[in-house]
């Protein structure tokens, strides 16, 4: 029965070296493969590779740790089976490989490892398990203490009754990919995906279709990190071996997945050999991968290659983007001033709006920043926003509204809050609910304290949900919760005419919903306050 022992997933982008192999007209033939004579191939050595198969090489985001597949006996065992095993990384290099812990190696053969931006969720594959819908399944766990603990089988429809392996994740957390056998392919095996529903399951695969897929074996995809750039494995699209490692861009134009024709990553990376399981670390200028060249202590062994020469464009980019907007009626600002001062490095940039108010500037994940933006005829705003370490995204997004007019008082960070207008509270809810919990009504209180003591201001809410159910369904219940903030409002004695109300339903998410505790911060009602001058006031010089 077929393992994981041809299978692949890397963490790479490409631009510009490729796109000059497309425009050459670079395809399947030995004469167009790309000859890289710079690079350095170098077997990993036997603090990693054993005299058995090692192969199906994963390395963390952060580059510290290197999950992979082993045929070796496990400790204290004589039987060849495929496991899990690990190694970190330190200032001096790999350490020697360890048995993995927990739940997730067993009496039956585990493999193909991939590891999600986290660092925290590892996807695997199983054969012939008691729970298995197929003869190999793939299977989640999650790092407990060190240990994979959690295990659980997606189930379909990812897995099917027949041959299913080498996943791999998006890094929006969006799409899922892997490889198959089931029946309507156009080879042996064939590269499948499928995309994320509103109610957090994974839809129905669909087939990457005959430009990917050839009449031969199709395995271990990888989606670069801004989805353009897919890896793969092949033997089905020539080149200079068995197995060889391909490269497609993605049609940009279409609305749905099309990609170009592959073309061969290139010597000596690819080799008269199998060659498999690309992958590299976020900063990192090495890339990781499985080879049966000349050299290896076994059949499969590890290699590194370096330097990387897509470097430039494997490495992964980041930026932080936004639009910059009036408060109270979300009308974009083109040519508001961003001042982007990096707190660490002492980086300290200005850059204007585009004519549809929005910004983009690069960062490093990490990174602890101050923006400050400003506008003619608005208050100026300036907020400190800490980028995670472990950024699932390749684009963080803040938006910034400022709010019209003139000089307001500060507001305060005690209980005795003064007016603001660019002061935002925020209240969350419950799960598909709209009632106003105990927290939110604290909350509510104080807002409530500073309309009473203002007669003249009016509240604003921006009410929110996050992506579970539909987009309609999303924009009642966003209404409803609206509505319920000003109903408590009413009850504490503000009139609902100083309250406006605008539903916005699941399109502008306070942070991405890829997690439980992010949906959970993204089902909130914004409010804002907007106060009025006097009539002398306004009619002062």
């Amino acid at each position: 029965m077929k393992r994981f022992t041809l299978g692949t997933r890397t963490r790479v982008t490409l631009l510009g070296i490729l796109a000059l192999m497309f425009a050459a007209g670079c395809g399947s033939s030995t004469e167009s493969i790309r000859n890289f004579s710079y690079v350095k191939v170098v077997n990993l050595g036997p603090q990693i590779n054993s005299p058995y198969d090692d192969y199906s090489p994963f390395v963390s985001y952060d580059g510290k740790l290197l999950l992979f597949t082993s045929k070796r006996p496990a400790p204290g065992g004589i039987d060849q089976q495929d496991d899990l095993w690990m190694a970190k990384r330190s200032r001096t290099g790999w350490s020697m490989a360890e048995y993995m812990s927990g739940s997730i190696n067993t009496e039956n053969d585990e493999g193909a490892p991939f590891i999600d931006v986290s660092g925290q969720v590892v996807y695997f594959v199983e054969c012939d398990a008691e729970d298995a819908v197929g003869g190999c399944d793939i299977y989640k766990a999650r790092f407990v203490n060190g240990r994979l603990e959690q295990v659980q089988n997606l189930g379909k429809p990812i897995n099917s009754e027949y041959w299913d392996s080498q996943p791999f994740v998006s890094n929006d957390g969006q799409y899922f990919l892997f490889a198959s056998d089931r029946p309507g392919g156009f080879g042996g095996t064939d590269l499948y995906v499928s995309k994320k529903l509103r109610n957090g399951r994974w839809g129905k695969p669909r087939n990457l279709g005959p430009v990917i897929n050839s009449n031969g074996d199709e395995k271990s995809p990888f989606l670069s990190p801004d989805g353009t750039t897919l890896y793969f494995a092949s033997d089905g699209h020539g080149g200079v071996g068995g197995m060889d490692l391909m490269i497609a861009l993605r049609n940009t134009r279409s609305r749905v997945w099309k990609w170009n024709e592959p073309v061969n990553i290139g010597t000596p990376i690819n080799s008269a050999a199998d060659e498999l399981f690309f992958s590299v670390s976020a900063e990192e200028d090495t890339i990781y991968l499985a080879s049966s060249r000349e050299g290896s202590l076994g059949g499969l062994d590890i290699f590194a290659a370096f330097p990387n020469p897509y470097k430039d464009t494997t490495r992964y980019q980041w930026f932080i983007v936004g639009r910059v907007g009036d408060s109270v009626t979300a009308t974009p600002l083109p040519g508001a001033m961003v001042r982007i001062y990096n707190r660490d490095s002492g980086e300290d940039v200005e850059l204007a709006t585009d004519r549809t108010g929005s910004y983009r500037f690069r960062i490093r994940p990490g990174s602890r920043l101050k923006l400050t933006a400003q506008a003619n005829g608005y208050a100026t705003r300036t907020l400190e926003v800490n980028i995670p370490r472990d950024l699932r995204f390749r684009e963080y997004r803040k938006n910034i509204l400022l709010p019209p007019g003139g000089k307001v008082k500060s507001a305060a960070a005690s209980d005795e809050v003064a007016l603001d207008s660019t002061a935002l509270f925020v209240v969350h809810f419950d799960f598909d609910k709209a009632n106003i919990r105990s927290d939110a009504a604290r909350v509510l209180d104080k807002v409530i304290a500073i309309l009473k003591e203002e007669p003249e201001t009016e509240v604003y809410l921006d009410a929110h949900t996050d992506d579970m159910g539909t987009e309609l369904y999303n924009l009642r219940l966003s209404r409803k919760r609206g509505a319920a903030v000003v109903r408590y409002f009413a009850a504490h004695g503000i009139n609902r005419s100083r309250c406006k109300v605008t539903a916005h339903g699941e399109v502008l998410p306070a942070i991405p919903n890829q997690t439980e505790e992010a949906r959970e911060k993204n089902r909130r009602v914004e409010i804002r306050f907007r106060i009025h001058s006097s009539a002398s006031e306004r009619d002062m010089p």
